[in-house]
């Protein structure tokens, strides 16, 4: 990529567009690597054997170097962009944003019907507050990632 903000091709942008979208997937497969694991501690603690406790605590703390590394690389992707104003412009446009919107939406009636579903369940399943808090904030964090994948597509 040239260092003049005005010198981007249209094949560079598509190239920082797709790149951002691989580094979203990343990140929620990450996620998932990194709270899946503890979310199935938190409810099988007493049931498992140690090697397999064991084994989903190193799998957690691999998802979550994993998903720093990833978060590191989309705050540098972030910051090139910043400092290029027509890539700001170009991954930042009106129907980005309009799809970031929709995707925050969607992802807080997610939530809600989540939360709903659990007050309604609660009386007569017990679950430890750790998965259902680690479960909340899987959703939280990738639902919204999700949506915006979906609805960018082209």
């Amino acid at each position: 990529m040239s260092d003049h903000p005005s010198d981007a091709t249209p094949s560079e942008l598509e190239d920082l567009d797709r790149a951002r979208r691989h580094m979203l997937l990343a990140l929620v497969i990450a996620s998932i690597l990194m709270l899946l694991p503890q979310i199935l501690m938190s409810v099988s603690e007493e049931s498992v054997p140690h090697a397999v406790t064991a084994g989903l605590a190193i799998a957690a703390m691999v998802g979550g170097f994993v998903w720093m590394g990833f978060m590191w690389r989309f705050h540098r992707f972030q910051q090139r962009v910043k400092n290029r104003p027509e890539l700001r412009g170009f991954l930042n446009d009106e129907r980005v944003m309009a799809i970031r919107r929709e995707a925050v939406f969607r992802t807080w009636f997610v939530l809600v019907v989540i939360i709903g579903l659990g007050v309604a369940v609660a009386p007569f399943v017990t679950l430890p507050d750790q998965a259902v808090l680690l479960t909340l904030l899987l959703v939280a964090v990738d639902t919204p990632l999700l949506f915006f994948l979906a609805l960018d597509r082209d």
